[in-house]
């Protein structure tokens, strides 16, 4: 990357220096010595003004190179700086999209490995069906109180920056400083998913359920201390305590909105395929499947970001609005601010609604359509391996393009957060179904042997081990791989400065100092 990058510089440099030559007359040495030659039967005043009057071409000359240069490297300066802007851009996203997959990947094994330890005690007080969808819930219920309980304190100590023992240790107390958020919002949206599979998903209950729950964290979100933690936390430099963590928590309810929200659009979806495909074999309703998740992917995508861009360009319109005046302005100003924050609450779900459906459609092409299963639960490992591969290759690829383009329209500023936070959560989700599908395959086949209740806590505990190793170990060398591309690019641009600056400083010197033509030599004898 750096030899390429060089490689380019030495070409712009060839192109410049060819646009001088052939732009700059020249004023040639022999040219000057044969003028002086014709003329040297003059007499030294004469001779003294063909000097002056040779020095003052040559004078010009100087300026015009310095002029093509000055401006050679206005442009040389606006092009780099464009390219470090792509460049932040492109590592900023990056960093987001890994971060976020290794976040999701964190958050369900701390929840998977939370859960079955909860399940395990359960059972040895309690013994029951731990299918039961009662029992579930409250599973989950309690892991929710204990994230909710201990993992605001985690992120006050996390987040300081302390004496690590290593570098890679620095990563992991990072990354996971990152995934905390992450675990919070998936356990509260555990909470609504299995509530929902206790009620049996009737579409009363899931239209009810996204209600209260968009309402609900559209209220704690708007409490005064709540939006004071908020700010406090995202200050510069941020003030953070473990009260300002505890009121910070509403923030990640996010998910659970998004879950309901997705889950109520998606019942129309679900009923259709159903109904289309109840009397058709496997092959063809496999087919249909996909056209029914294509179709309904597309109107989702279509109407999420016709709101989303809606939305921002009537909050940019808003600024530059006066406040009203007059009897009813407390009233308007309250009415703005719970539409402000039912909105703000609404578009932030629907960013995950985008993301689900992104997640919903591949994985409809490619396990009903391709692998013939109806979901990853009942393809084997390897093909869910094979599906997260793929996922994490092409989507990557189409997140480094994404991220460099600059979109001037809110349609297109939309559609770009939109999509590669929807990239991002399809390949986390891809790889969260690789160590669902992976472990549940082991724990099958290992209770096949030895039936004994603690082996998926084993299981499930290895499992987060290694896998917290093998991911703070990748963020590591992403971070490290940022580190050396910053250092060349810092190097390159001090081998090679660019300062326009130091052009005009020369052109305004050579201003003072050029001497005196014959008229104006007369014209100072004259005075």
């Amino acid at each position: 990357m750096v030899c390429q990058k060089a490689l380019e510089a030495a070409k712009e440099r060839q192109h410049i220096q060819e646009v001088l030559e052939a732009k700059v007359i020249k004023v040639k040495p022999d040219d000057v010595k044969r003028k002086l030659l014709a003329n040297k039967d003059k007499v030294e005043k004469g001779i003294m003004e063909l000097h002056n009057e040779s020095l003052c071409d040559m004078q010009d000359q100087i300026k015009e190179h310095v002029v093509l240069l000055a401006e050679a490297q206005v442009l040389q300066k606006a092009l780099r700086d464009r390219e470090e802007k792509k460049h932040r851009a492109q590592e900023t996203v990056m960093e987001m999209f890994v971060t976020r997959c290794l976040s999701t990947g964190c958050a369900w094994l701390l929840q998977a490995f939370g859960y079955q330890l909860i399940v395990y005690i359960m059972n040895q007080a309690d013994p029951g069906d731990p299918s039961d969808p009662l029992r579930v819930w409250v599973g989950y219920c309690i892991y929710a109180c204990f994230v909710l309980l201990l993992v605001p304190p985690a992120q006050f100590m996390f987040a300081k920056k302390g004496s690590d023992w290593s570098p890679r240790l620095a990563s992991l107390r990072r990354l996971q400083a990152k995934a905390w958020p992450m675990t919070i919002a998936w356990a509260i949206k555990d909470v609504v998913a299995k509530f929902l599979a206790y009620t049996n998903q009737t579409f009363w209950d899931e239209l009810v359920v996204a209600i209260v729950v968009t309402l609900l964290v559209t209220a704690v979100n708007a409490i005064p201390a709540v939006v004071r933690a908020t700010s406090a936390l995202k200050s510069k430099p941020p003030q953070d305590s473990v009260c300002i963590r505890y009121l910070n928590v509403p923030n990640t309810f996010l998910l659970a909105v998004g879950y309901s929200i997705n889950t109520l659009a998606r019942f129309a979806v679900t009923e259709l395929s159903e109904y289309t495909t109840e009397k058709l074999p496997q092959g063809a309703t496999n087919v249909l499947s996909v056209v029914v998740q294509t179709i309904y992917w597309a109107g989702m995508s279509a109407v999420i970001l016709k709101i989303n861009s809606w939305w921002h360009e009537s909050q940019e319109e808003k600024k530059h609005d006066d406040h009203k005046t007059g009897e009813h302005a407390a009233l308007a100003e309250f009415e703005h601010e719970c539409e402000h924050d039912v909105m703000q609450t609404l578009t932030a779900g629907l960013g995950f609604v985008y993301g689900w459906g992104l997640s919903d459609t591949l994985r409809a092409i490619y396990y009903p359509f391709f692998m013939g299963c109806k979901s990853y639960r009942t393809c084997s490992y390897q093909q869910v391996w094979y599906y997260a591969i793929l996922v994490t290759g092409v989507l990557g690829v189409f997140t480094s393009k994404l991220s460099t383009q600059e979109y001037r329209s809110a349609s297109s500023k939309s559609y770009q957060s939109l999509m590669l936070t929807a990239m991002a959560l399809t390949v986390g989700w891809a790889w969260m179904n690789v160590f669902e599908s992976t472990t549940t395959y082991f724990i099958a086949q290992w209770q096949s042997v030895y039936d004994f209740g603690w082996i998926p806590l084993v299981c499930y505990m290895s499992l987060l081990i290694f896998a917290y190793v093998l991911m703070s170990e990748m963020y590591f060398a992403l971070k490290d791989e940022m580190r050396v591309v910053k250092r060349s690019r810092s190097e390159f641009i001090q081998a090679y400065p660019c300062d326009p600056e130091s052009m005009v400083e020369l052109f305004r010197a050579l201003e003072a100092e050029r001497p005196a033509t014959k008229e104006e030599g007369s014209t100072e004898a004259a005075v």
